[in-house]
């Protein structure tokens, strides 16, 4: 059936960029006379250059139903979407509604459903995102909210992810200042600042129902000083020192009720010097030195009822235990 073909050739063309089909034409470069800056106005404006005329292509179904409508900018060489781009789903529904510039998407295009939702209301310059963007999920929630200039990222953004929802900065394509992660009652999960699209200063997160989980303050994008951690009850657990993203002197850990459970140092991101770690009450569970990584020197080990583990404890070499 010849106008099915047609049909089929026709669909291929209705690529984002490029919107001609399998053997189109390059878009050609058509002369603006006196451009102006609404995307219409611009299209409105184009004067097609020696030997391009402006045509509308329409596709029908086996029922006569509309299918595809789309201006074209035709040459020699083939034709490419220029003007007004229309298509519909089988059962009618609009699918997509734009325009475009010789062979480019220019201004406001739209993505419909089937069900009638919109996927994403994209403004484009010249077939480049530039303006605001807009993404719906399949249900009709707002999944991101993003402007772009020349297609890159700049302004205000919002985003969502499953039950996270993200609001923030981008500056040509880089994160600045202050960015905030929400669960969907938008309770805080995670906040902190960027600089230059590197994390600075104090970061946090947060367990469900926004009490605190952890506090991390980073320099240059990387931790730098006291990494603070806390329980589902906001009771502080662990405290862990950084030196320009590395594990540095000692971390300390600790039971619910406040007791220590480890104190562990580290040099250069390896633990490194004194090691001990106690059961809940305050019997010693492990105690020694390590070098580098390895154990080194005497080694006490105790069971929980307070005997020492005579099979592990003694002393180390390069963490082999050499005598008891």
């Amino acid at each position: 059936m010849p106008g099915l073909l047609v049909l089929a050739g026709l669909l291929a063309g209705c690529a984002e960029d490029g919107g001609a089909g399998q053997g189109d034409a390059t878009p050609v470069e058509g002369t603006p006379a006196a451009p102006a800056p609404d995307p219409l106005a611009e299209i409105e404006a184009f004067v097609p250059g020696p030997g391009q005329t402006l045509d509308v292509v329409e596709v029908r179904d086996e029922r006569g139903e509309l299918t595809l409508r789309r201006g074209v900018l035709r040459d020699a060489d083939g034709m490419v979407n220029h003007g007004h781009f229309q298509r519909w789903h089988p059962n009618g529904q609009m699918a997509e509604d734009g325009h475009y510039l010789a062979g480019a998407r220019h201004g406001r295009y739209t993505v419909i459903a089937e069900s009638g939702l919109k996927e994403n209301e994209i403004d484009y310059r010249r077939g480049v995102k530039h303006g605001e963007s807009l993404t719906w999920g399949k249900l009709g929630a707002l999944r991101e909210r993003a402007h772009y200039d020349e297609g890159v990222l700049d302004g205000e953004y919002e985003g969502r992810s499953g039950s996270t929802r993200v609001l923030g900065t981008y500056d040509h394509g880089v994160e600045v200042g202050l960015w905030t992660w929400t669960d969907l009652d938008g309770k805080r999960t995670r906040e902190g600042t960027f600089e230059g699209g590197v994390r600075t200063g104090l970061w946090r997160t947060w367990h469900p129902g926004e009490v605190l989980a952890t506090e991390e303050p980073f320099v240059d994008g990387r931790l730098e000083g006291v990494h603070v951690e806390y329980d589902e009850s906001g009771v502080r657990r662990a405290e862990r020192s950084y030196v320009a993203g590395e594990l540095e002197g000692e971390s300390r850990e600790y039971y619910p009720d406040g007791s220590p459970s480890a104190v562990i140092s580290y040099h250069a991101g390896v633990p490194h010097g004194p090691q001990t770690r106690w059961y809940e009450g305050g019997l010693v569970q492990m105690q020694g030195t390590m070098d580098q990584g390895k154990r080194s020197g005497a080694w006490v080990y105790n069971q929980p009822d307070g005997t020492r583990n005579e099979a592990w404890s003694g002393t180390y070499e390069a963490d082999v235990r050499v005598g008891d």
